[in-house]
């Protein structure tokens, strides 16, 4: 008062949220001192306290009662603390966004989950399907590892956190702090109060994942998407009994993205259900991608697995890829500004009707206890839209902007580079057997309406076919697969009549053993007991399939998955023959009316008439030209279709017969 001056103070005398450090290192329990000392014990007669200053403390508060009745007072000034057990690093997960200057987010939590370990600990205020909203505080989780050196409580939180899954509707530090934590100037402890405000300031941000991930994963997710809401649409049509659109979903179709400046352009070709061949600027790559049970999707590229979810945002798609996010940015309108998340309008820093150049702060917002300014994209003449101390939710529209130079804003440049090299989605094997399975299901992916090089099908199929390992590698998988069921007895015949002609596909052209391993099957169903024998017949029938399709040889063989195939294209192509399809499509609706989804599958199947006539036709001139006569049945009704679409086939046909 002598001086005039005045000081401020903040006291804040409460337990901190970080006390599980101290507690680790000290092993002392913080909360029950405090409630010690509450009831009146001194520190000096609390046994962790004692322990941790080198006293005698006996062992606990139990054993304490004995110790305490000869224990002393001591001078805690004085007395020398033990050395502590290690270290303890702790990270506070918040809700802010570290790509835009952590601002505060809110919204659903649709998953998060978290293992504790022996050393790394966390505790989170919300759960799986609960949620942050935009009034309260951004940190929602506390994070602790421990270490006997800081180096190894640093890699132990790090391998914590890479183990949190958070995701929803709001964005996270976790990531930026990974990022940090790898930092060299934080492991070698070069750090400062003014060290993260640089990091911060010079926008150094979390690893990305790799570029060509982001654009797969984001085309793969756009076209799933747009697939996914073409056959609802058609379903819905169906459903309500009116005549749906001609095309169902696109085989082939091109998808665009703005990812950080850049805009990559992909042409999109389906190969089967979840099976993608992706061109860009002359690159190809194939992909796969199967949905999981939580609407997530799991991607295989280059032999690797990857899972990705969506969130849709005012600002465009937000990926999140192995835990780590990209954003496919919708295109930008500097025109509009737009709320990007729920907040509260405070107040105008300018007037309405006024000019304001880019950069420059229009308005304030509340965001979870945080004041931040709105700033202008570009320049130009401001029209506010909202009032002042109005709630707002993500997406709407604050203010227009009359822009003084439309020309002049920035937009994403087109990508002219290639994807990388990359090997197949899946390990492929060189083994002919499994080479014969791919080619054969991609032959019937063509029939289902899906987009194949079908001259490159046909010709492996054929090549296959003709391979005399192809039969014993057959019967090898079949048998691995049934090994453990079959009765002991059946199993070692089958196996020791096998042995006899293991050994010469190699060297010699030796016949698969087709009808002596029939006969074996055929004897032990024979001696079955009569209750039993159903049970044993659909147990071996997959042996009993594969032997008979190879009695009449390699060629024989040929015909069976030939005709199997001729089967899969008239089941489809005759209904629609000589018939209006909007006629044929009211059948299969009241046909299959609970399941509709086997309609779209059929209509489907017969947009791809034109590439499927194809496939017939040259596996006509492959194996049907030779011996027609085997494939007379078939041939009769290829004759009888009726239709401009299948002109060239029935004139083939005529042409055979």
């Amino acid at each position: 008062m002598d001086t005039s001056e005045y000081y401020f103070l903040e006291l804040n005398p409460r337990l901190q949220v970080e006390h599980p450090v101290t507690e680790w290192i000290a092993e002392i329990n913080l909360p029950a001192a405090q409630v010690a000392v509450g009831m009146g014990i001194p520190l000096w007669q609390i046994p962790e306290i004692r322990r941790f200053y080198g006293m005698e403390y006996g062992g606990g508060y139990d054993a304490w009662r004995k110790t305490s009745l000869v224990a002393a007072p001591f001078d805690f000034d004085k007395a020398e603390s033990i050395r502590p057990k290690g270290h303890c690093v702790a990270v506070r997960v918040t809700s802010e966004d570290p790509d835009d200057g952590f601002k505060p987010t809110s919204g659903k939590v649709q998953e998060l989950s978290f293992k504790s370990k022996p050393n790394v600990w966390a505790y989170f205020s919300v759960k799986s399907g609960g949620g942050i909203h935009e009034f309260s505080d951004s940190q929602f989780g506390h994070v602790f590892a421990f270490g006997e050196s800081r180096a190894l409580a640093i890699a132990n939180m790090v391998l914590g956190l890479k183990e949190i899954q958070i995701r929803g509707e709001i964005r996270t530090n976790v990531d930026y702090t990974i990022d940090l934590y790898n930092a060299s100037d934080y492991r070698d402890n070069k750090i400062h109060t003014g060290w993260l405000d640089s990091r911060i300031a010079m926008r150094v941000r979390a690893e990305r994942l790799p570029w060509y991930l982001s654009v797969v994963g984001g085309a793969l997710y756009k076209a799933c998407a747009s697939s996914a809401a073409l056959v609802s649409d058609y379903v819905g049509y169906l459903e309500k009994g009116q005549i749906p659109p001609k095309h169902i979903s696109p085989v082939k179709s091109q998808v665009s993205l703005n990812i950080e400046g850049s805009k990559y352009t992909i042409d999109m070709v389906r190969e089967g259900p979840g099976s993608y061949r992706l061109r860009m600027n002359k690159s190809e790559i194939e992909v796969e991608i199967h949905t999981l049970r939580d609407g997530g999707l799991l991607m295989q590229l280059d032999g690797n697995s990857h899972v990705i979810y969506a969130e849709e945002e005012a600002a465009g798609t937000r990926l999140l890829i192995d835990g780590r996010t990209c954003l496919l940015q919708n295109d930008h309108d500097p025109s509009r500004l737009m709320a990007e998340t729920p907040c509260k309008l405070l107040r105008y820093l300018v007037s309405d009707g006024s000019h304001v150049d880019a950069d420059m702060p229009y308005a304030e917002v509340e965001v979870m206890k945080m004041c931040m300014p709105l700033l202008s994209p570009a320049s130009g003449v401001i029209q506010f839209k909202l009032s002042e101390g109005q709630a707002m939710q993500a997406g709407e529209l604050i203010a227009r902007l009359d822009l003084d130079d439309p020309s002049a804003v920035r937009k994403a440049e087109p990508f002219y580079g290639s994807f990388p090299v990359l090997g197949s989605p899946t390990a492929i094997s060189g083994k002919v057997h499994q080479r014969c399975a791919a080619s054969l299901n991609a032959a019937r992916m063509i029939l289902a309406g899906y987009d194949h090089n079908i001259d490159e099908v046909v010709q492996n199929l054929l090549v296959c076919l003709d391979s005399p390992e192809l039969p014993f590698l057959q019967w090898q998988e079949c048998l691995a697969v049934l090994a453990t069921r079959l009765p002991k007895d059946l199993r070692t015949a089958l196996e020791a009549k096998f042995r006899e002609f293991e050994g010469f596909p190699s060297s010699l052209n030796i016949d698969f053993p087709a009808k002596l391993l029939k006969g074996v099957l055929e004897v032990h169903l024979s001696s079955c007991h009569k209750k039993e024998k159903g049970a044993h017949e659909r147990l071996v029938e997959p042996l009993m399939s594969l032997v008979k399709s190879y009695e009449g040889g390699r060629e024989g063989h040929a015909r069976v998955i030939v005709q199997s195939l001729f089967e899969e294209y008239l089941s489809v192509e005759e209904l629609f023959s000589d018939n209006i399809k909007a006629d044929v499509i009211e059948r299969l609706r009241l046909q299959y009316k609970k399941d509709l989804l086997k309609v779209v599958d059929i209509v489907l199947s017969h947009q791809g008439v034109r590439s499927k006539n194809k496939l017939i036709l040259c596996l006509m001139e492959q194996l049907v030209y030779p011996s027609p006569a085997a494939y007379r049945d078939k041939l009769i009704r290829f004759s009888q279709l009726n239709h401009t679409n299948y002109s060239e086939s029935t004139a083939r046909t005529y042409q055979t017969e």
